[in-house]
């Protein structure tokens, strides 16, 4: 008994040993595994458009990146965006360790939300925040993503058509690294709508939005300034002026535009009795880069704001252009525009203008402004298509001009309203050459939808709700006949 029992013992040790030599063995393997994966780390995308993988062009950026980028995604998890922002940043995370993410839900994190709204002094959530160093930049649902709004006419939610947050997001990161910052006057002196003021009629919320893009914004005075060099402005803004620019001021634009500088311009009819012809200056300025304003109001049946004059009309024409790009599917609200046409080109004009925004065929350009009851009159009123926007732009200097019949699109009170903020900004972006929005295309989002026929859905449920539950039972009674036959 007592050689039985020295036996047993040692086998219990030797099984012991042998167990914990095998556990040990065990977590050796796990570790060596675990540090293989740090190493040589791979994810596979096995969705049909690769909407979770890196292009090579963002690879090389953040490869090459030497300064820490910190993104703040103040989103709902409850957006569809949030799951696809969320799997592209955890990629641009493993590539670098300069890549910081936070993650705030609003609806959850109220006190963290607040906080972040007070310090980037933003309204509304839905964006991903870029920072690094001093310089910062804000992307919203229109930058990420491309939506389909026809659902909208029925009362249905925007669809989400495709998804370019890693065009968004790597042209963000290239945008807070650069060293340059670009430069925006806003002319003043001449009754010209104002940046600094906070009214509905103000441009404080387009300064605030340019300055998120790292722009450097102000405002300048011609008078008294011998010359307007690129170096001082990228970009010059006219914003509805309402008094005449002298011969000085005229003399100086014109040398700024043709010594490469880019001109911004947003011009409202001129509707006060006894004052029909009269003119800024900025008119005939641009007439000799291909631009024609005539003191019109374009007036549109087919595409009138309900419960408003005729005059207030919404436009969702555009020529493919980069000013445009986003608005395919949006619409653009104006409020006592003019017509812009384009001239043609001449030797003293390289310019090549096209038009951005225009009318349906049912509209015109109403040249009896002060008579509401606006009827188009033929041989005198402009036939429809009416342009309301254009852009040229002269490939040998480099200059770009942005002409816009009206002014009211965005100021403080309708820069929100469907397309009005994105047409602006693209302008600036466009005339700026932000060359940093990188061509990534964007990953369509593709529904895998399967249709089943009556008959099809029958099997279905024959098969899941009576033969699988039929199988076990079966299966059960031949192993219990199996057992009483022995």
């Amino acid at each position: 008994m007592d050689q039985v029992g020295k036996t047993v013992k040692k086998q219990k040790v030797f099984f012991g040993l042998t167990s914990f030599l095998y556990t040990i063995i065990f977590l050796g393997i796990l570790v060596a595994l675990n540090f293989i994966s740090v190493k040589h780390y791979r994810r596979y995308d096995v969705t049909r458009t690769k909407i979770f993988s890196l292009s090579e062009k963002s690879d090389n950026i953040l490869k090459g990146l030497d300064k820490d980028i910190t993104l703040i995604v103040l989103y709902s998890q409850n957006s569809p965006l949030y799951p696809k922002i969320q799997n592209l940043l955890s990629e641009y995370k493993t590539m670098t360790r300069k890549i910081h993410v936070e993650m705030i839900d609003p609806e959850l994190d109220i006190s963290r939300t607040q906080m972040m709204a007070k310090k980037y002094n933003i309204e509304t959530a839905n964006r991903i925040i870029i920072e690094s160093g001093d310089k910062i930049k804000h992307l919203t649902d229109m930058d990420i993503a491309e939506f389909d709004f026809s659902a909208m006419r029925y009362g249905g939610d925007p669809q989400l058509k495709s998804f370019k947050g890693e065009q968004a997001i790597t042209s963000a990161i290239l945008s807070v690294i650069e060293e340059k910052k670009l430069k925006i006057a806003f002319i003043e002196g001449h009754g010209e709508k104002s940046i600094a003021t906070e009214t509905e009629k103000g441009l404080s919320q387009i300064k605030r939005a340019l300055e998120r893009d790292n722009y450097d914004v102000t405002s300048i005075k011609l008078l008294g300034m011998e010359k307007l060099s690129k170096e001082e402005a990228d970009v010059v803004a006219i914003i509805s002026p309402l008094l005449k620019y002298t011969e000085d001021e005229l003399l100086i634009l014109e040398d700024y535009v043709r010594g490469g500088g880019n001109l911004f311009a947003a011009l409202d009819p001129v509707y006060k009795k006894g004052q029909e012809d009269f003119q800024t200056g900025i008119e005939s300025l641009l007439e000799k880069f291909g631009f024609a304003l005539f003191n019109t109001i374009i007036v549109d049946p087919a595409k009138m704001l309900p419960l408003v004059s005729p005059a207030n009309l919404y436009v969702d024409s555009f020529e493919e252009h980069d000013v445009t790009k986003n608005l395919e599917n949006a619409a653009v609200i104006f409020y006592l525009a003019r017509s812009v046409e384009i001239l043609k080109e001449t030797k003293d004009n390289a310019f090549h203008v096209s038009r951005l925004a225009y009318t349906s065929e049912h509209g015109w350009g109403e040249t009896d402004i002060l008579n509401e009851n606006f009827v188009f009159d033929e041989g005198k009123d402009l036939k429809g298509p009416v342009t309301v926007a254009a852009a040229g732009e002269n490939p040998e200097t480099g200059s770009k001009i942005v002409v816009i019949g009206d002014s009211d699109f965005f100021t403080n009170y309708q820069i929100g309203s469907v397309g009005n903020g994105i047409l602006a900004m693209n302008a600036f972006n466009w005339m700026a050459e932000k060359k940093n929005l990188i061509a990534i295309p964007p990953r369509d989002i593709i529904s895998v939808h399967t249709t089943l026929s009556a008959k099809q859905m029958n099997i279905i449920f024959v098969a899941l709700v009576i033969g699988f539950p039929a199988l076990i039972f079966l299966s059960g009674i031949f192993v219990w006949w199996k057992r009483n036959r022995k």
